[in-house]
């Protein structure tokens, strides 16, 4: 190794460690200079930019988790084994620390850098880009039919990670239940719901990580302390620290801001919630409150069973995509190792609506009924997994449409040709 490769070598690792520990804004060009042993100026003199060096390093990352899979595919090549192994392979990448503080550090390069974050939202989908070749073979041997290659992998790979769940403060379960996860969402892809119901539960009795079960049981939360304010104040200053948070997120929402918006100090902030930390929390879980005051599901007369869950897969997605809950989703992302639990409590919150109503449909049509791992995937599939919090443009009206059908059709059918045994 040349004293030129070695130097940035050594500037790379070093970026990686302060950048996932840190996150793209808390982490200074400096720390990562003294990290490396070099100057500021020798950074500079290869990355025009804290930005660029982020890219690298985003870069190196991806390279790292490609799939070779002339060599890692296992040797009965057909199609299920196949896809068990990638599901497998899927989910350990993703729940990696690594992976993990990669998705919260580009978390700040979303809000506040949307080139950069569009360049590496592509270099994390063309990382795949054998993963995705697989899927062109499938679709060219008549094995499944989808609309491209590229929603087939982008949706197997949200189902087989299990979206965002992972990425709000949900520990990684242990290797068998990962084993039978991955299974069940290899048999809900190919030939859909009712198949994967049919196979044995992912948590079977004696295992030391039940399913978390899901209900919308309204939240306890601290309540702010107490002042003088008037009900009036502090609904704007609750609307102030909202939008405080939720444009800039928790670590760069200033205080100040918030109380010269409102006309009062910072002194008052924190008598009323006690810490910045206290507010976030108010914020975060009043929306969770909210969340178990939504209007429910509605059936509409003499629809089909498939048109009912499309339906609700766009209602799902259309309360997935507002901006407040992109905002407060991407926080907690950024913030999951502050606030675990608070993660665990939001994404709660968004699954036992979508899964309540999910079982009230089928329920209505007089179909099988999912256990928890098959609903929640109900649920990744109708929000598109993490996708549309990694990706800084949401789709349109017609895409979301035709997302919605597609999820729908997952579910209920599959996309194995051959559904019987999905070979």
């Amino acid at each position: 190794m040349t004293a030129e490769i070695d130097r940035q070598t050594r500037i790379l690792d070093a970026a990686e460690r302060r950048f996932l520990v840190d996150g793209f804004e808390r982490c200074s060009v400096e720390s990562i200079a003294n990290d490396a042993r070099v100057s500021k100026r020798e950074i500079y003199r290869d990355w025009a930019s804290k930005a660029d060096l982020f890219v690298a390093v985003a870069n190196r990352i991806f390279a790292d988790t490609d799939v070779d899979l002339l060599v890692a595919r296992p040797e009965n090549r057909a199609m299920r084994p196949t896809l068990a192994f990638l599901a497998s392979h899927l989910f350990d990448l993703f729940v990696t620390d690594r992976n993990r503080d990669m998705f919260r550090a580009s978390i700040v390069a979303i809000r506040h850098f949307p080139d950069l974050a569009s360049g590496i939202h592509s270099k994390r989908l063309t990382a795949w880009a054998q993963f995705g070749g697989y899927f062109e073979e499938l679709i060219g041997g008549n094995k499944i039919q989808v609309a491209s290659a590229y929603a087939a992998a982008n949706r197997f790979g949200s189902l087989c990670v299990e979206g965002s769940r992972y990425l709000l403060g949900y520990p990684a379960p242990a290797a068998p239940m990962r084993a039978m996860q991955s299974a069940k969402m290899v048999d809900l892809f190919l030939t859909g719901y009712r198949a994967s119901a049919a196979s044995p539960p992912a948590y079977p009795i004696g295992q030391d990580q039940p399913a978390t079960p899901i209900s919308a049981t309204p939240p306890e939360t601290r309540p702010p302390v107490q002042t003088r304010m008037s009900p009036q104040k502090q609904a704007a200053l609750f609307d102030a620290l909202l939008r405080e948070f939720l444009e800039k997120g928790y670590h760069r929402a200033n205080m100040a801001t918030v109380a010269t918006a409102v006309g009062a100090s910072k002194a008052t902030i924190y008598r009323q919630y006690g810490s910045k930390e206290g507010g976030f929390e108010q914020v975060v879980m009043r929306r969770v409150q909210q969340l178990t005051e939504t209007k429910p599901f509605a059936l509409i007369p003499d629809e089909t069973l498939e048109t009912a869950l499309a339906r609700l897969c766009r209602n799902i997605l259309d309360r997935h995509l507002t901006p407040d809950n992109i905002a407060i989703v991407r926080a907690l992302i950024e913030e999951s190792r502050t606030f675990p639990e608070l993660g665990r409590q939001y994404y709660d919150a968004t699954l036992a609506l979508s899964v309540q109503a999910l079982r009230m449909v089928l329920h209505h049509y007089d179909a099988a009924a999912p256990d928890d791992l098959t609903a929640r995937a109900f649920h990744v599939l109708a929000t598109y997994g993490s996708r549309f919090i990694a990706f800084p443009t949401p789709p349109n009206d017609d895409e979301r449409a035709a997302l919605s059908h597609e999820a729908a059709a997952i579910f209920l059918h599959g996309v194995a040709v051959c559904r019987e045994n999905g070979q």
